[in-house]
């Protein structure tokens, strides 16, 4: 799928554009980080600012608007290639895993790592995204083609995917939450193996019921889109 945008002239200037701003922000953090300059709520802005700048995500972005006008050419590429698309996935999981571990052992703690090292792993997602994408892609055709066999499955994707703007949306408040004020008294941290999978299913679950409660109140559509 990725080679399919990179083929166009905005899809290749969009990738290098995001590519060239994960360097610009690496460095940009790394000094916002050394620098004595700065307070508490402009140390925040600086970088949040520089961290959530639309040319962080400008790929996507463009990704976004040319599947939405080319889905079934694209999907019928995706399946054409999708052989190339999982062995690809595996050794891009297997060399980022590894910068990480090799990180945690150089290191001492994944929390030691200075930014600066992980500019590869953040070169290399810009591609990897997509990719997983492309994954899920494979994955949800293969249900729906054999619907009668996935049919309970269908039923929980559809009931997510009904909110799945709005579920989007609040998420990362219910991630905030859970993570830096429940788990840290429950001696809960990302080292611990649930710690990710009982994330994603409290996160799922609190933002799915929020969102439902929210669809009965009056104007819930500008607020959640449904």
């Amino acid at each position: 799928m990725l080679h399919l945008l990179l083929s166009l002239d905005f899809g290749t200037e969009s990738l290098i554009a995001q590519q060239l701003w994960i360097v610009i922000k690496m460095i940009a953090i790394n000094y916002i980080n050394s620098s004595t300059h700065f307070s508490s709520l402009t140390y925040f802005i600086s970088i949040y600012f520089v961290d959530r700048a639309f040319f962080s995500y400008i790929f996507y972005f463009i990704l976004g608007i040319y599947l939405c006008r080319n889905y079934e050419y694209v999907t019928d590429k995706v399946f054409q290639n999708k052989k190339w698309i999982i062995v690809t996935i595996v050794v891009f999981t297997g060399a980022i895993s590894a910068l990480q571990i090799n990180g945690i052992i150089k290191y001492g703690s994944y929390r030691s790592i200075p930014q600066s090292y992980f500019l590869v792993s953040n070169l290399l997602d810009s591609i990897y995204f997509p990719l997983i994408f492309s994954m899920l892609s494979i994955i949800s055709l293969n249900i729906h083609t054999n619907k009668y066999k996935y049919s309970k499955y269908l039923n929980v994707f559809s009931l997510i995917g009904k909110y799945s703007f709005g579920i989007y949306l609040i998420h990362v408040l219910y991630i905030t939450l859970i993570g830096t004020l429940i788990f840290p008294r429950l001696g809960i941290d990302p080292y611990h193996l649930i710690f990710y999978p009982v994330l994603f299913i409290s996160v799922l679950i609190l933002s799915y019921f929020s969102i439902y409660l929210i669809s009965y109140l009056p104007y819930s559509k500008i607020i959640i889109g449904n």
